[in-house]
C-alpha cells in the first residue's frame, strides 16, 4: 500500500473517532433537548387541565348557591303553608313542587360538574407524576451531559489537535480531494468485496479490482469517487475456522 494511501487511511480512521465522538455529544445534547420539550409539552398540558376545571369550579359553585337558595325559598314557603300564611294553598303548593324541580335539575347539574371536574383532577394528578418523572430524568440527564459530556469534549480536543498533525503528513493535493470527499460523505473511504464498492455498490472490473488489491496506486471508485482501501472478501467466500 502506498504511503500517501496510509496516511490518509490514518487521518480516515481518526475521522472516525471524531465523528463517533461528535455523535456521542450530540446524542446527549439532544436527550437533554428532547426531555426539555417534554416537559414543556407537559406542563402546557397541566395548564390547559387548568383552564378547563377553572370555569366547572365556578359554575359548581353558583349552582350549589342556587341549590342553597332554592332550598332556603321551599323552607320558607312550607312554613307559611303550615302556618295557613298562603292565600291559596293550591297556587302555594304547585310553587313548592316548582322548586322541587328546579332543586332536581340544580343538584343534577352539580353532580355532573362534579363529576368532570373530579376527572380532571384524576387526569392532572397523572400529568403531574409524569412531569415529575421527566423532571427527575432531565436531572439525570444533565448530571450525564456535565460528566460524560465533558470527558467526550475533551477527547475531541485532543482528537483535533491530532488531525492537524496527520493532516501535515498528507501530500497538499490529496488532502484537498479527501477533504472534499469528507464533505460530500462521512466516509470518504471504502473497499470493495467482491468486485463491487461497499459504498455506492459500482461493480469494478477485474483488473481494476486487482490494482485495488495490490495498493500500488491511490484508486477512487469510479462511481461515487472515494478513496479504495483494498478488498475485502464476500461473506461466502471468507474461510470457516476449524473447530477446536
Amino acid at each position: 500500500m502506498t504511503e500517501t494511501l496510509l496516511l490518509l487511511e490514518s487521518l480516515y480512521l481518526l475521522d472516525g473517532e471524531r465523528d463517533a465522538t461528535w455523535d456521542g455529544i450530540r446524542e446527549l445534547d439532544a436527550q437533554v433537548k428532547s426531555t426539555g420539550e417534554q416537559i414543556a409539552a407537559t406542563q402546557a398540558e397541566l395548564g390547559e387541565l387548568a383552564e378547563r376545571t377553572a370555569p366547572m369550579v365556578a359554575e359548581a359553585a353558583s349552582v350549589q348557591v342556587e341549590i342553597e337558595k332554592l332550598a332556603e325559598r321551599r323552607s320558607r314557603l312550607r312554613g307559611q303553608l303550615d302556618r295557613g300564611e298562603v292565600p291559596d294553598y293550591v297556587a302555594g303548593e304547585h310553587q313548592l313542587a316548582t322548586y322541587d324541580q328546579q332543586a332536581e335539575v340544580a343538584e343534577l347539574r352539580w353532580m355532573e360538574l362534579e363529576e368532570g371536574r373530579e376527572q380532571l383532577d384524576r387526569k392532572a394528578m397523572a400529568v403531574r407524576e409524569r412531569l415529575k418523572t421527566l423532571q427527575r430524568r432531565l436531572v439525570e440527564q444533565q448530571r450525564v451531559v456535565e460528566q460524560e459530556g465533558g470527558r467526550l469534549r475533551a477527547e475531541l480536543d485532543r482528537l483535533n489537535k491530532e488531525r492537524l498533525t496527520r493532516k501535515a503528513a498528507v501530500p497538499e493535493g490529496e488532502l484537498r480531494e479527501y477533504e472534499t470527499l469528507r464533505r460530500q460523505h462521512r466516509d470518504a473511504m471504502t473497499r470493495l468485496q467482491g468486485g463491487a464498492c461497499l459504498a455506492c455498490r459500482m461493480v469494478h472490473p477485474p483488473q481494476f479490482v486487482l490494482e485495488v488489491k495490490r495498493g500500488s496506486r491511490l484508486l477512487r471508485c469510479r462511481s461515487c469517487t472515494r478513496y479504495l482501501l483494498g478488498t475485502v472478501e464476500p461473506e461466502d467466500e471468507q474461510p470457516v475456522s476449524s473447530p477446536e
